[in-house]
């Protein structure tokens, strides 16, 4: 059983080839990292600005 942000998701059966569910499960970390990169970003420029730090160049 897989839980993701939006709900969780249950495979029924084996998988037959593993190395591709492997493949798969490191894609979708790397999806993860990616999303919770830009959202780090989004958050924090809008309060370097209020600090006035961006302005400083």
């Amino acid at each position: 059983m897989v839980t993701v942000a939006f709900g969780t998701v249950e495979v029924l059966g084996d998988l037959a080839d593993r190395a591709i569910a492997a493949t798969a499960q490191l894609h979708y970390l790397g999806l993860e990292l990616r999303r919770e990169r830009a959202a780090s970003a989004t958050r924090l420029l809008p309060m370097l600005s209020m600090m006035d730090i961006l302005s400083r160049g």
